[in-house]
């Protein structure tokens, strides 16, 4: 879910407009209970919530990076759906 919500955010950015609010709702959704789910079957200490927390919020905001790179730049991004990968190549 926040994979196809950051994907249709950056479209949506990409052709100048605005994204939606169903895509939004989706991609914090998916965060949230991500989050939430890791941090639900943890040891019940602070440090124990923080270490099974970190894979879903690592995974989140590296996507969202990944998301922000843009025609303009060095690399371009091509994300392979099928093999749910991402490839870097050089610009043509």
């Amino acid at each position: 879910m926040i994979v196809a919500a950051s994907a249709t955010l950056l479209a949506e950015s990409r052709a100048g407009r605005r994204g939606g609010a169903l895509p939004w709702a989706l991609l914090v959704a998916g965060s949230v209970a991500s989050l939430a789910a890791n941090v639900a079957v943890a040891e019940p200490t602070l440090t124990g919530r923080v270490i099974v927390a970190w894979p879903s919020f690592a995974l989140t905001a590296s996507w969202e990076l990944i998301s922000q790179v843009r025609g303009g730049s060095s690399h371009q991004v091509v994300c392979c759906c099928r093999r749910l990968r991402c490839l870097w190549q050089a610009p043509r």
